[in-house]
Order: C-alpha cells, then sequence, then structure tokens
C-alpha cells in the first residue's frame, strides 16, 4: 500500500529555495536549551503549538514516551531536563 506524502505548505511570501532546515533546527534547539534553563513554565508556548507532541525516545526517562499538548510537554522537560543534563543541544549531519 502507499500513501501520498503532503506537499509542505509554506506561508505566503516564504520562498522555498531561500529556507535553511539546518539553520532553522540550530535556533529552535538554541532557543530550547534556553528556556530549559528559566524558571518561567510560558517560555515554552513559544516553541510548540498548543496540541503538540513530544516523542521522548530514552532521552529524558529511559523509556518510550509520548507526551501531548504544550503544558504537558513544558511540564515533562522541567522535570526530567535537569536531572539528565538535558544540554549542549545540537543537529546531526547526516550528509
Amino acid at each position: 500500500m502507499r500513501a501520498a506524502i503532503p506537499q509542505l505548505g509554506l506561508c505566503e511570501g516564504v520562498d522555498r529555495d531561500t529556507l535553511d532546515p539546518t539553520a532553522i533546527t540550530k535556533a529552535w534547539l538554541e532557543k530550547l536549551e534556553i528556556q530549559l534553563n528559566k524558571e518561567n513554565d510560558e517560555s515554552f508556548f513559544g516553541l510548540f503549538i498548543e496540541e503538540c507532541w513530544w516523542r521522548d525516545i530514552i532521552s529524558l526517562s529511559w523509556d518510550f514516551r509520548s507526551i501531548n499538548g504544550v503544558s504537558k510537554v513544558s511540564d515533562y522537560l522541567r522535570a526530567g531536563a535537569g536531572k539528565v543534563g538535558f544540554a549542549n543541544l545540537q543537529t546531526i549531519d547526516a550528509g
């Protein structure tokens, strides 16, 4: 069985050819790391959409978990990140 992968929809005025996914990802990871070190729980609301998902594959809990919603993701990250030293987040160049 085959399924079509939907096309990425971009906001009007955004040129696909000028996007740099690696730079976007690195900037987001830097913001995440900064927010993990702050006490303000509201800080995650700018990084995740309300109905977001966090798929944790043994990084914070040594278990496979799926967390739904920015409030629950925020609570999960705050509870686990300090315990395991979740820091120095970086992308991996697969090329």
